[in-house]
């Protein structure tokens, strides 16, 4: 059946409102929160995002020592790591990262690793409050998050419960529905595979990990992420070192535009100061979910003694994301020069993927099809990572009686997922991401000084 004229303004009024508040939140009050948070985190725990980087890696990289992993949990170090990493590198590593040059010029590149160090801290925060206020559920699992530790560090459930329910929703939003749009419709581009029957080969594919609970998503991950991660990032290097002559120009570029008033990019557009830092801020906070917490839901599974040493290791997810994997999408766009290109399909610029399509086939052939497939693995890895999170906040609302409830639920939305129009599911994720942000920020800023006494004394 089709919707009604009624039906259709119905939905297009709501879709509007909805889009309304969500910008006002991601614009000034909640960017300046997260700002503010990480600002007051870098200060009062002495900058530890940087001093304590290289003791980070090197705790990751003797994250998968059996003698590493010894103590009660569900998941290894690198395990947990790679599960966030699953949820956290997404299409917004691509796509997102292709918006924000076309939207604030090659300067927000730089600004969007200056944020990322603030998540790094912020990351290190939520890791520590829900590995240090974990419990055990009725079938004695590891369990945590910003709804556990929320009501220790405040004392309020309603920020426990707010936390939950727009976790909740956010993940059948933006972990589920929109990346079964955004996967669909790429096998539908370069495959010519039906919407509805990559649909429901994605659904089945997603049963067979989530119905085998963290464990067997943590096992996925850790093999998946990071031969993915790997293969995408062997791919934009070639592209850079095919243009190697052009680096140092962007490079420079880059800083330079970052910092003056404005500066030509992509032919005679210019970019203001103002048009990087707003691009930039927006998705250096993005792209490594830093500040939503619920990357702090998989860390508060492994199986360690020492809160401290796995925030350290969840720190590196935010480093990874931001500085790695986003840097490498940005300068392959910047360094092939293809901003401004015109998309022969819609006779409008380049923009978001299509735009990071034509990069990479400018460095080898095939490099479409490249990114196509890069697409397709980080959104599938996006869907297992959400799928935990939002698992974990139902298990807070209702109990361990409503995860299989919820894990169907999870699998057979996304069918129709695959053949809907997502303006107002996508409307609604990102207001749920914002609503969720705000209770896990006030509660960062509550548990800082216990954090900082804590690190204090086993310093001492």
């Amino acid at each position: 059946m089709h919707a009604s004229p009624f039906e259709r303004k119905t939905v297009e009024y709501l879709t509007l409102q909805i889009e309304l508040l969500r910008d006002y939140l991601w614009s000034a009050p909640l960017s300046l929160l997260m700002v503010a948070t990480g600002l007051w985190l870098t200060w009062c725990l002495k900058g530890l995002q940087f001093t304590l980087l290289p003791k980070a890696f090197s705790l990751v990289l003797r994250s998968r020592s059996d003698a590493e992993n010894q103590g009660p949990g569900e998941l290894t170090h690198f395990q947990a790591l790679m599960t966030s990493l699953a949820a956290a590198i997404g299409t917004g590593n691509i796509a997102g990262v292709a918006t924000a040059l076309v939207s604030g010029g090659p300067g927000s590149l730089l600004w969007m690793c200056i944020i990322a160090s603030i998540g790094m801290i912020i990351k290190f925060a939520e890791s520590f409050l829900a590995h240090h206020y974990r419990q055990k559920n009725e079938k004695g699992e590891s369990i945590g998050g910003p709804m556990y530790y929320l009501e220790k560090v405040s004392g309020a459930t309603y920020l426990s419960f707010a936390f939950a329910l727009f976790g909740t929703l956010a993940t059948v939003g933006t972990g589920n529905m929109v990346q079964v749009h955004s996967v669909t419709d790429a096998a539908l581009s370069f495959m010519g595979i039906p919407k509805l029957w990559s649909g429901i080969l994605l659904s089945l594919l997603t049963a067979a990990v989530l119905f085998g609970g963290i464990r067997s998503i943590g096992r996925i991950a850790e093999v998946f992420v990071p031969v993915m991660g790997a293969a995408y990032l062997v791919g934009g290097c070639w592209v850079i070192y095919v243009h190697l002559d052009m680096l140092p120009t962007v490079l420079y570029q880059i800083v330079d535009a970052a910092f003056t008033l404005r500066s030509a990019a992509g032919g005679a557009a210019g970019f203001t100061l103002g048009q990087a830092l707003q691009a930039g801020v927006s998705r250096g906070i993005f792209s490594n979910e830093a500040g939503l917490g619920t990357s702090s839901i998989a860390a508060a599974t492994a199986k360690s003694n020492s809160s401290y040493d796995q925030a350290l290791i969840s720190m590196t997810g935010a480093f990874l994301s931001t500085f790695v994997v986003c840097m490498v999408t940005g300068i392959v766009i910047c360094i092939t020069q293809v901003q401004g290109e015109i998309n022969p399909s819609s006779g409008l610029p380049l923009n978001g993927a299509p735009l990071a399509m034509a990069a990479f086939e400018k460095g080898f052939s095939g490099g479409a099809g490249f990114v196509s497939m890069s697409l397709i693995f980080f959104a599938y890895s996006t869907i297992l990572g959400w799928a935990y999170y939002g698992e974990k906040c139902v298990e807070y609302l209702v109990g361990t009686k409503g995860v299989l409830p919820y894990r169907t639920l999870y699998v057979a939305i996304m069918v129709p997922a695959a053949l809907m129009e997502l303006h107002l599911v996508w409307a609604i994720a990102d207001l749920a991401n914002a609503l969720m942000a705000i209770p896990n920020l006030i509660g960062l800023l509550l548990g800082t000084t216990y954090i900082a006494n804590y690190i204090r004394q086993s310093e001492s």
